[in-house]
């Protein structure tokens, strides 16, 4: 008999698969019981990390099995029982992988692995807490406390703060790592690896393009605290840009790409658009969506860069420049492209001219 609930290990991810795509992987009896042992086996495997919770056969879950209710089985509602989410929740993270039916019972398990708690933590440590004083923060002090200060009284830096953390919490347009930075990406010749994703969740997908494109900048002014002699590096720097620019113009085309062939969304339907004037209108569409998109990259970018100056968790490559001096020039100027990047986004046509601001910025006098 083929198990009902198949289970899959990677590393320090376990997957749970509800695996009756004949019924919508609606749970039985048998289903739900299953489902809440190998949830109980996660929670007490000390090497796993965080669960991703999916459905075979394109659906998620369709909730409790009908057919079994109406033959008038005793039904075990698992959810919320004892030892059911409801009442039993986990204490380490459970991502939902969601594709096709997500309904009733289904959805509240979508729900259940909503990854709330960790969430809270990006939403305070990134969004809040750089621009107000809070018990974590910290930065080289004394050579940033007027800066700091400064920051947390510049009205128009708050509020693009807060209306990049309304969309963090608001636009859910994909499973998202939630972390990602230079440190949690492994590649080889062959193949890639994004490590850490406990901070997982269905979120806007500016937020990791704009992370990883954080940390690059951040590296990109940190090299002034590690040269020998000025202009040193400028090889290094000009490679670190170049990375942006292929992460931002990879990412452009292959998502484009995927949305011409791959399209499985319900809006923007192929067939609309197959004719007439309709090619040129999705034309406009994809572009008008990847600008957007673009902007927001950079918004969530100064955010990270910020959070990485004067909130709680620093980087490595600003915070091994040994003279304290020379380190604070360095996060002055990452501060001040952050905050353009965030007040005003809209300004940049493109990526090369994200990394032409940061030039920019390396060439001025830090006061």
């Amino acid at each position: 008999m083929t198990a009902k609930i198949l289970v899959e290990t990677a590393g320090p991810v376990t997957t749970l698969i509800i695996n009756r795509p004949q019924a919508k992987n609606a749970l039985d009896n048998e289903a739900a019981r299953a489902l809440g042992a190998a949830f109980k086996a996660f929670e007490a495997d000390p090497g796993a990390q965080v669960a991703v919770l999916t459905g075979a056969g394109g659906a998620f879950c369709a909730g409790a099995d009908l057919k079994e209710l109406g033959s008038g089985t005793d039904y075990f509602p698992w959810a919320g029982s004892d030892d059911g989410p409801l009442r039993a929740p986990l204490g380490k993270p459970v991502i939902a992988a969601i594709e096709g039916h997500a309904c009733a019972g289904g959805l509240g398990m979508a729900l259940f692995c909503d990854n709330t708690e960790l969430c809270r933590i990006t939403e305070d440590l990134v969004f809040t807490d750089p621009w107000r004083v809070a018990e974590g923060n910290r930065w080289t002090s004394p050579q940033l406390d007027i800066t700091a200060a400064s920051v947390r009284a510049d009205g128009p830096w708050k509020r693009a703060a807060q209306e990049y953390k309304l969309k963090f919490l608001g636009e859910a347009q994909a499973l998202i790592h939630g972390d990602l930075h230079s440190g949690s990406i492994m590649v080889t010749e062959s193949e890639t690896y994004a490590i850490d994703p406990e901070f997982a969740f269905y979120g806007p997908m500016g937020f990791d393009i704009g992370a990883l494109l954080g940390n690059l900048y951040l590296a990109f002014f940190a090299q002034s605290g590690h040269e020998a002699k000025a202009g040193a590096r400028d090889d290094y720097r000009d490679w670190i840009l170049s990375t942006a620019e292929q992460v931002w113009t990879l990412f452009d085309r292959r998502f484009r790409a995927l949305w011409n062939t791959r399209h499985g969304g319900e809006t923007f339907a192929p067939g609309l658009f197959a004719e007439g004037a309709g090619p040129a209108a999705l034309k406009e569409a994809q572009d008008a969506y990847m600008r957007r998109l673009f902007v927001e990259s950079l918004g969530f970018a100064g955010c990270k860069m910020t959070r990485r100056i004067l909130g709680l968790a620093h980087v490595e490559d600003l915070e091994s420049i040994a003279d304290a001096d020379l380190r604070a020039e360095c996060e002055k100027r990452a501060l001040k492209l952050a905050r353009t990047f965030m007040v005003e986004g809209q300004g940049f046509a493109d990526i090369r001219a994200a990394s032409d601001a940061a030039r920019a910025v390396q060439r001025e006098t830090v006061k």
